[in-house]
């Protein structure tokens, strides 16, 4: 299982795409990479968290079980709840999303990130 290293090295890197000028929230049409991109580096936020008390999830039920028990994990439990949700409509739902909800999104990602790298 990757420990907090790779976990964080994940992060940084999705964390890095999402910055391409791609992906600029001005002028891309792939809005829906954006969430997904978004929501893997706070999955990636959640594992390191996690791996850094020797504890992996296995898949999304175990982690989303874990964001939702875990008291580390309390301050981000709705905007991790909402990416992940709008994730899956992006990659599975082929739904379409404009600049305003993917602009609120990334401020939801933001929220974790901040929350998640406090005291890392």
């Amino acid at each position: 299982m990757p420990g907090y290293k790779e976990h964080y090295y994940q992060y940084m890197k999705n964390k890095e795409l999402v910055s391409e000028k791609i992906f600029s929230l001005d002028d891309t049409k792939y809005l829906d990479w954006v969430i997904t991109i978004l929501f893997y580096a706070a999955l990636h936020l959640v594992e390191m968290k996690l791996a850094k008390n020797n504890v992996h999830s296995e898949d999304h039920v175990k982690r989303n079980n874990a964001v939702a028990t875990v008291s580390r994990f309390k301050s981000i439990r709705s905007a991790y709840d909402v990416l992940y949700r709008e994730s899956r409509k992006a990659r599975y739902g082929c739904c379409p999303f404009n600049r305003d909800k993917v602009e609120q999104y990334r401020a939801l990602f933001d929220h974790i990130e901040k929350e998640l790298l406090k005291a890392s």
